[in-house]
């Protein structure tokens, strides 16, 4: 079976390896916009949202996929981004710390958060007075490293067009058709993992998207010792020697990728909240979309009346996360016929 795959961020590296692994030799359309939300991420994989603690949907079968998924990626790259790396989460208030402590005494949440503050150490510039407790089956992807790397090895492998694909190059029928460089090639499926960009395809310019923007900063600072990722109302990640990802913030109304002084300065209030008068630099600033979709299920799938046109897109946040999981179910729908999730089946809305 001849496959393409338009898009090569996180999601279309991950379709195209499981593709790969199978025994296919999808083709890959892509072009790299360093403003891509997959560019932009921090690469946080965390199976607990903190604000009123609740396992994320899915959250224990999509850590058991998580894994053998990236460093399977990275031996076919001959790379390292993959890092599992405990969460600690900072409490603001007694009351947080209460309904922290009430969740993680049972299961399913004993599996992921510790039902003990946390006594290990603490760099002391870090303000706590509500201690914390650590989170597990968490950490990061080093997303550039990863993308960058597999890019290469398509390169190599003569299985990746550095070229954008749009509506007017594409025809959908009993065989779908795509015109590049000077020339018309037949495939027997197309697999549309490009983030929002779907949404430019007549198929599937009625999914209900609500994207969000965030904006992420990368500081040094010559003095903090952090080695777990902190949360407190934002995320703060250990990249590097010295190096952190500060973010995430969030709109819902502002869709252009202009950055911000007030995202800027959002961040940076939250930092000095947790750090104090520590010294820091910002080195970086970046600006991302998110392809959130309603209900905040993924959508996957073929599409009903094209269905060798299948779609793989609408993770949002959790694209570190799902995308694995997700990735194998849909590789066995094409290969297999096996039936799609209908809580992430893409017809739901078309």
């Amino acid at each position: 079976m001849k496959i393409a795959v338009l898009g090569q961020g996180i999601s279309g590296t991950i379709i195209t390896f499981q593709l790969i692994k199978k025994g296919f030799k999808p083709t890959v359309f892509d072009q790299i916009n360093p403003n891509s939300p997959s560019r932009v991420a921090a690469g946080i994989w965390n199976p607990v949202t903190f604000r009123r603690p609740s396992l994320s949907w899915n959250a224990e079968k999509f850590i058991e996929s998580l894994g053998p998924t990236y460093k399977g990626i990275e031996i076919f790259s001959n790379s390292k981004f993959y890092y599992p790396m405990n969460y600690l989460r900072i409490f603001s208030s007694a009351e947080e710390q209460n309904n922290w402590f009430s969740k993680a005494a049972d299961e399913p949440f004993s599996n992921f958060m510790n039902n003990t503050l946390y006594k290990g150490n603490l760099d002391r510039k870090i303000r706590n007075r509500f201690g914390g407790a650590e989170l597990f089956h968490a950490g990061y992807v080093d997303t550039n490293k990863m993308l960058n790397d597999f890019r290469e090895e398509l390169k190599k492998r003569n299985q990746l067009l550095e070229v954008n694909i749009g509506q007017s190059q594409v025809s959908f029928g009993k065989k779908v058709q795509v015109n590049h460089s000077n020339q018309t090639e037949e495939f027997d499926a197309l697999i549309f993992a490009n983030g929002l960009n779907i949404r430019d395809f007549q198929p599937f310019e009625d999914l209900p998207f609500q994207p969000v923007k965030g904006e992420v900063l990368t500081i040094k600072s010559k003095t903090l010792k952090v080695d777990k990722i902190l949360s407190k109302g934002f995320f703060m990640l250990p990249v590097g020697e010295l190096t952190f990802k500060i973010g995430a913030t969030y709109s819902n109304t502002d869709m252009t990728t202009d950055l911000t002084e007030k995202g800027k300065s959002e961040l940076i209030d939250k930092l000095k909240e947790l750090i104090g008068d520590t010294e820091f630099e910002i080195v970086d600033h970046k600006v991302g979309i998110r392809p959130a979709i309603k209900g905040r299920r993924p959508v996957i799938g073929p599409h009903p009346h094209y269905e060798n046109t299948f779609a793989f897109s609408g993770m949002g946040s959790k694209a570190i996360l799902m995308a694995p999981l997700l990735a194998e179910q849909l590789v066995d729908h094409i290969e297999n016929k096996s039936q799609i999730d209908s809580e992430v089946d893409v017809k739901r809305f078309l």
